[in-house]
């Protein structure tokens, strides 16, 4: 997924985490705090490790072989993809799954509050969702 800045609203948290030189991450990844560094969700073993470590959504890429810091984002609207009908103002979601893998961004419902990142705020007559995250 090419990178896209995601930020719609809101005054967020803003934060700077150092990542590895094999870490790829792109504009608008959903991305969480792993024990060797900060990674995009996709790297992810499980939704429950993901939400666990979750910091927010990449404002900055990071390209392989680049060990540096970037910025990361939370409690603002983000605007992500999403194919899940059942969301609504207010529902919870989590990254999405496809293939068995988490997708860095697209989101879900989530099934539970314990594995959710954040709250849906509107949809969008594109098919997004505008999430707070």
């Amino acid at each position: 997924m090419a990178d896209r800045m995601r930020w719609r609203f809101g005054r967020s948290k803003e934060r700077y985490r150092l990542i590895a030189a094999e870490t790829v991450i792109e504009i608008g990844d959903m991305v969480y705090d792993s024990a060797d560094g900060v990674r995009p969700a996709s790297d992810a073993p499980s939704l429950e490790t993901f939400v666990a470590g979750f910091l927010g959504v990449a404002m900055q890429r990071s390209l392989a072989g680049q060990a540096n810091t970037i910025r990361i984002e939370s409690g603002a609207a983000f605007e992500f993809d999403c194919d899940d009908e059942e969301l609504h103002p207010n529902g919870l979601v989590s990254p999405a799954v496809i293939d068995g893998r988490l997708q860095n961004q697209r989101v879900a419902r989530a099934e539970s509050r314990y594995v959710s990142i954040g709250r849906t705020l509107m949809r969008t007559p594109s098919g997004s969702a505008v999430v707070n995250v």
